[in-house]
């Protein structure tokens, strides 16, 4: 991973070991000022922010995330988010994520819902929001999921 916009991680490569779209995409949107702003105004240590590629392959993986998963950032990131996803809601996590990644959209996008999390082994039942990443020509690329735990 680069670091490039301060201390947040950027992944430098795809999955397959060269630049990818979606790493060069997440890159180029760290070097605007006003996104680094944003995602210090949101709380990169306060709410654990996960963002994984077309592929539900974790690419950024907040110092929250840390926190409230129980994962270091080296074990996160370029793994599948079944390391968040409590095995009895895989299947249809999965069944989503790629009706969302198809059609580029995610019902009730940005609104907060309670969303079942596998933290240090434990299912707990967190406070989240759902964001599609889109490229220039509104493909998803990618997905965020912003949490905090419920009742925080």
């Amino acid at each position: 991973m680069a670091a490039s916009g301060g201390d947040i991680p950027i992944p430098s490569q795809s999955r397959q070991g060269t630049p990818g779209l979606f790493a060069r995409s997440l890159r180029n949107s760290y070097r605007h000022p006003e996104m680094r702003q944003a995602l210090r105004v949101f709380g990169m240590d306060q709410h654990a922010i996960i963002i994984a590629n077309a592929d539900g392959v974790i690419q950024l993986w907040s110092a929250g995330a840390v926190s409230l998963f129980g994962h270091d950032a080296a074990n996160a990131v370029g793994r599948k988010l079944d390391l968040v996803i409590p095995q009895e809601f895989r299947d249809l996590h999965w069944k989503g994520f790629g009706h969302a990644m198809k059609m580029a959209a995610v019902n009730g996008e940005g609104a907060f819902f309670d969303i079942p999390g596998l933290c240090n082994g434990e299912v707990r039942t967190l406070r989240g929001q759902l964001h599609v990443l889109r490229d220039e020509g509104k493909a998803a690329i990618g997905a965020m999921a912003i949490f905090t735990p419920k009742g925080a």
